[in-house]
């Protein structure tokens, strides 16, 4: 693989006229100009289309049936050749220098290295702001380098990834990619795959935006996540399955994840579902214990930190003197090298 390998952008859509262009924009932005771009249109019924006209000769565009961001993501690479692959939805945004440094830093990681991750800023619908490494409580000591235990600390809580991570193309086959019929969770459904391929190369900074409106999935789910917590289920029987020849605290967590959700579903976990005062009486204690067992585990010395190691600095593009790192979106566009034209 060159230095400069070709990467594949997929921006998977839903009724997103209003941020859509933004999204593309922070792509077409990137100080990394080796890059195509592809927008898959889940079933839209906005003027989505209307609005990616403008785009026409630097994106390409698919369009389907709405099956989820999980099958327009896979229908994406699919459609896509490039070597290394980045996902973003189409009401986040990446900062200028998102795609150059986090190439930098996998091509220096090496090649048995499946992915590099980047740190974001989350941008909540009522304007509160954090980064997704503090909510994952994620220290990793250096500015860029490798994450050593990976697996341990997905299996102990959740990490942004999908809008963070660029990764190889073969890394992706190899995990087995997204998988169409999972609706809810399905970057951390990847994610524990991928952390099976071996250690990842990681940058601290926050180099994407991650805004959540007041209709994003996430929300969504917190009203009614009978199905969010049934696909909880499912995603860790299939890694169960993976990590069955390692044991140990591994194994065991992964099973205590099963019996979490299996505990959930039983004391009818779906606040539209609670009709009896018996129901809601039993959630309610299944909430409360569940919040009173995790937050204990976090305060023990069983949860996982972080391990990590540096890279070796000369091995790295170091950051440029503007600040295009860190800056949001000043600079203008940098053109495609890559004119997608597709059929829509």
């Amino acid at each position: 693989m060159t230095q400069t390998p070709k990467i594949s952008v997929i921006i998977p859509t839903y009724n997103r006229s209003k941020t859509v262009c933004d999204a593309i924009d922070s792509v077409l932005g990137q100080t990394y100009s080796n890059v195509e771009i592809v927008v898959v249109d889940d079933g839209s019924t906005d003027d989505t289309m209307c609005k990616l006209d403008k785009f026409r000769k630097r994106v390409g565009v698919v369009c389907q049936r709405n099956a989820g961001p999980s099958a327009a993501r896979h229908a994406g690479v699919l459609a896509s050749n490039g070597e290394l692959l980045a996902f973003l939805d189409s009401d986040d945004l990446w900062r200028r220098g998102f795609l150059e440094r986090c190439n930098s830093v996998l091509q220096a990681a090496g090649a048995e290295t499946p992915c590099c991750i980047s740190n974001a800023e989350l941008v909540r619908a009522r304007g509160k702001r954090n980064t997704s490494f503090d909510n994952a409580t994620l220290l990793p000591g250096c500015a860029v380098g490798l994450w050593l235990n990976v697996t341990e600390i997905l299996v102990s809580r959740f990490v942004q990834t999908c809008q963070t991570m660029l990764m190889r193309r073969s890394a992706y086959e190899q995990a087995g990619g997204f998988n169409p019929n999972v609706r809810f969770d399905e970057d951390h459904d990847l994610a524990l795959r991928l952390s099976l391929l071996g250690h990842w190369a990681f940058v601290a900074d926050p180099l994407v935006v991650w805004r959540q409106s007041e209709d994003s999935i996430s929300r969504k789910v917190l009203e009614d996540n009978r199905l969010f917590v049934e696909c909880e289920l499912l995603k860790w029987q299939r890694f169960e399955a993976l990590v069955e020849a390692h044991g140990g605290r591994l194994l065991s967590q992964v099973r205590r994840e099963i019996e979490k959700s299996q505990h959930l579903i039983l004391s009818g976990n779906n606040r539209k579902g609670l009709a009896t005062p018996v129901s809601r009486f039993i959630h309610g204690i299944m909430q409360l214990y569940e919040r009173g067992a995790g937050a204990a585990y976090r305060r023990s010395p069983w949860y996982p930190k972080m391990k990590t190691t540096k890279l070796p600095d000369e091995a790295l593009c170091p950051p440029p003197s503007d600040g295009r790192w860190s800056n949001g979106m000043r600079g203008g566009l940098v053109e495609s090298k890559a004119n997608v034209e597709r059929t829509r």
